[in-house]
């Protein structure tokens, strides 16, 4: 039995005096696991592919609403020139129809009224114009400029007569 002791306190001394070694279970872990970072990546990708087309249809119904407010302003353009010169003739850049007198034009761009929708961008949306004039009426159209955000809009060119009639793509209802 004393050898028995013996040999119990000697086990029990070495245990103490040896070093303890630490395993990888005792580490704490910091950081994120690969397959956590790319649930996250992948969840942000899914938002970002939901956020886009609604940003873009944002932006696109802020450029129409502009073109239409720029319509109807350019309406009230055209009712003054009406009231100064008694006839919508005379109002465009384009000199060839036969409305006004030859050395003005009657339609396509406006001379007394901004040519482009935003008014002063860099790269506009819209075109404005006067498509159709005589001398007691126009329609004005907003049209929207090739490689523009708005070149392939459901709603393409917005109309506005000198009745208020407005029109669109006949397949939306844009106004």
């Amino acid at each position: 039995m004393k050898a028995l002791q013996a040999k119990a306190l000697q086990i029990k001394a070495l245990q103490i005096k040896a070093p303890k070694t630490k395993t990888l279970e005792s580490k704490p872990q910091h950081g994120f696991s690969l397959i956590e970072l790319v649930i996250v990546v992948a969840i942000v990708g899914l938002l970002v592919a939901a956020a886009i087309p609604s940003y873009q249809s944002y932006i696109a119904k802020s450029h129409r609403l502009e073109a239409k407010s720029a319509l109807i302003s350019f309406a009230q353009q055209m009712e003054r020139h009406f009231t100064e010169n008694s006839s919508y003739c005379d109002a465009g850049s384009d000199p060839s129809s036969l409305c006004g007198s030859d050395a003005v034009g009657d339609v396509g761009a406006p001379q007394y009224f901004y040519q482009q929708v935003p008014f002063g961008a860099i790269e506009p949306a819209y075109q404005l114009e006067i498509t159709e004039v005589t001398q007691t009426s126009y329609l004005l159209s907003a049209i929207p400029v090739v490689g523009s955000v708005m070149e392939s809009d459901e709603c393409g060119t917005l109309s506005y007569s000198n009745l208020g009639v407005t029109s669109s793509n006949d397949n939306y209802d844009c106004w």
